[in-house]
């Protein structure tokens, strides 16, 4: 009988190892410690949530480098925002080297109709990165987003508060963002095949620059 390589066998959970990141595609966060602490970046084709006490903290400043190299990797260029908190800076956007043209956005959404043009979203295969602000959803829609993600290869940040943080959730990768000092600190306290870590980075914005919100 011949041996089989369990490495070679494609969508087998293989448990905490140093390695096995590595094997899937991500894209490098901008940040060092965060890129050491996910092994690489964040990675591609996942439904990843960002929990949050409340916005405006610097949780946008952490994916502009993400959306700056989606756009060099991508043919689909659109980066879909759901839900947004505020107006969306267009002089922002491009100071920080991003074309506002490609970004598309739909506000005062209820619930329901967030989580179907998520999903609508990631399933098209237009878009580069969808964004959405969903602080209540149920496990099931989660799935449906995260498999559409898997299948297309799409990059999905859900923002949710800190109060779901115990609610079951099948999003690959699960962090709490916090100020600390004059950092935003990064409890990665999920995240497929690797231990929890903490990290601390620096979104300090250059004096010149607006707020992308």
């Amino acid at each position: 009988m011949r041996a089989i390589d369990p490495d070679n066998i494609p969508n087998v959970w293989r448990g905490i190892a140093g390695n096995a990141r590595a094997r899937a595609p991500v894209v490098p966060t901008g940040y060092a410690a965060l890129d050491d602490a996910l092994a690489g970046g964040w990675p591609t084709g996942e439904l990843i949530e960002l929990l949050t006490q409340h916005d405006g903290i610097g949780e946008l400043g952490l994916l502009l480098p993400l959306m700056r190299a989606l756009k060099q990797e991508c043919s689909e260029n659109i980066v879909l925002w759901i839900n947004v908190p505020h107006e969306l800076n267009a002089v922002a956007l491009i100071q920080h080297g991003i074309e506002p043209a490609s970004h598309w956005y739909a506000r005062n959404l209820n619930d329901r109709d967030a989580a179907y043009c998520i999903e609508a979203g990631v399933r098209s295969r237009a878009c580069a990165m969808i964004v959405g602000w969903l602080p209540r959803t149920s496990t099931t829609q989660l799935r449906r987003i995260k498999l559409g993600c898997a299948e297309t290869r799409t990059i999905c940040v859900l923002f949710r508060p800190n109060a779901v943080r115990a609610c079951p959730s099948p999003a690959g990768l699960r962090a709490a963002l916090a100020t600390h000092d004059s950092h935003l600190r990064i409890e990665v306290f999920k995240q497929r095949a690797l231990q929890p870590r903490v990290v601390d980075v620096s979104l300090q914005p250059s004096s010149d620059r607006a707020h992308v919100l």
